[in-house]
């Protein structure tokens, strides 16, 4: 379940320019899986980082 988690970030990682690379983290708490991911910041010159299917001007926030 957790492998399945990971799989759909990463899929949705890919899909941003330039690509960003989550770094997960999972636990058992109390018989329930936990999972996070950090997402690192993009150097200042790749910036803005944005999701390629919106395009530059629409795909990215603050």
């Amino acid at each position: 379940m957790i492998y399945k988690i990971f799989k759909k970030v990463t899929e949705q990682c890919d899909q941003m320019n330039p690509k960003v690379r989550a770094v997960f983290t999972s636990t058992i708490c109390q018989g329930v899986n936990i999972c996070s991911a950090k997402i690192p910041s993009v150097d200042l010159v790749l910036r803005p980082c944005y999701y390629a299917g919106h395009g530059k001007i629409k795909g990215f926030y603050v």
